[in-house]
């Protein structure tokens, strides 16, 4: 993978690179908590629409695979935010039921 990073002059696709297989080579879907994952896949995700910006849109388009980035972290921030609410009913009653 050093080969392919010393090949490209954009710092913004050294990141990608770097970013993407630190991602696939560290992480473990058993074992790497969901945030983590989920940070490394929002600064992934940064670093494609910055090179998004910069590359032709016709030749180096990024743009279905920042798409599908994009839905699947939506995806988890919905289940984050509505295991939030959960969490909070349930220890509101838990305190109810330990107040009576």
């Amino acid at each position: 993978m050093r080969d392919i990073l010393l090949e490209y002059e954009s710092p913004i696709l050294n990141d990608i690179l770097f970013l993407s297989n630190y991602m696939m080579t560290t992480f473990n879907s058993k074992t790497t908590p969901l945030m983590k994952m989920l940070t490394g896949m929002e600064l992934l995700l940064e670093k494609l629409d910055e090179w998004q910006s910069y590359a032709s849109k016709k030749l180096n388009s990024c743009h279905d695979e920042i798409n599908t980035l994009k839905q699947l972290i939506i995806r988890y921030r919905k289940i984050q935010i509505l295991s939030w609410r959960n969490l909070l009913n349930h220890r509101k009653v838990a305190m109810i039921r330990e107040d009576y």
